[in-house]
């Protein structure tokens, strides 16, 4: 029988993602300035890395994410949320663009609409084949639904709005690329912290002027 902690971990690889990626926007001290603000002492000074096999679970992640805001201020945290995102997406592009194909002349020859389908439900793909978030996509005509069950960026949080702000980035960076510097209309419009049942985020398939 598998325990309840094996369950919600986040895999070393994205663990190894996540942290160069904050370390890219907030700097080697911030990121220890972070740790000691959650209570995570074990990972002070000892990044993740490739090879070793770490279980970095969900509510250290959550933990984090609050204490970003506590350090920075709410509306700075959430900010710094959104360039974290925005920077893992560099890192899950590099790892993960084998299983991809987007640099393939077949990808770029792809309708528009199928391209942005194909990116949104690649990073969905790297998540449930890694961990246990389950990420489902809903295609519809003029937007797309990221919905997370188990989201392990607000996990064990409440709050009054939605707070998932690592994600938005993240997509948000995904098609920034694929569109060659384009800007999509991405919201969190439902979060598990604030009580729904799952987080949700909606993008307009259209970019915005």
């Amino acid at each position: 029988m598998i325990e309840i902690d094996q369950i919600h971990t986040i895999p070393n690889k994205l663990g190894w993602i996540f942290f160069h990626a904050i370390e890219d926007v907030i700097g080697h001290n911030g990121v220890n300035a972070v740790l000691h603000e959650a209570q995570i002492n074990n990972l002070l000074n000892l990044f993740p890395s490739d090879p070793i096999d770490l279980l970095f679970k969900y509510d250290q992640l959550g933990k984090i994410m609050v204490a970003i805001e506590n350090i920075y201020g709410p509306r700075s945290g959430r900010g710094l949320a959104l360039r974290t995102g925005r920077a893992c997406f560099k890192y899950i592009f590099q790892e993960y663009r084998p299983m991809l194909g987007f640099t393939d002349k077949t990808f770029k020859l792809l309708p528009w609409n199928e391209r942005i389908n194909q990116v949104v439900c690649f990073l969905a793909q790297v998540f449930n084949t890694t961990n246990q978030q389950n990420v489902i996509v809903n295609v519809e005509s003029t937007q797309l639904t990221w919905n997370i069950e188990h989201c392990a960026v607000c996990w064990e949080r409440r709050t009054d709005e939605p707070v998932c702000y690592l994600f938005v980035g993240l997509i948000h960076e995904a098609l920034y690329w694929m569109s060659s510097g384009k800007h999509f209309a991405i919201e969190e419009t439902e979060c598990h912290a604030k009580g729904n049942a799952s987080c949700k985020i909606v993008i307009i398939r259209h970019p915005l002027e």
